[in-house]
């Protein structure tokens, strides 16, 4: 399995510092069927983001 970095690397993943919200968190998305989709989206020590956080991710990624 490749690592983050290799995915990266590869133009396969791409990670993001969400900062517009209540909270700081990190948003991973990956390659999948010619698009993108979300992989993980994550706040401090990779702990579950607040609700509102999660909905201005979907909204910013077309997902509501």
């Amino acid at each position: 399995m490749l690592s983050y970095a290799d995915r990266i690397a590869g133009g396969q993943a791409y990670v993001y510092r969400v900062i517009a919200s209540e909270e700081r968190a990190t948003l991973s998305l990956v390659r999948a069927g010619g698009g993108w989709q979300l992989d993980q989206l994550k706040a401090a020590r990779n702990s579950e983001v607040r609700r509102t956080t999660a909905e201005m991710v979907d909204e910013w990624l077309g997902r509501r």
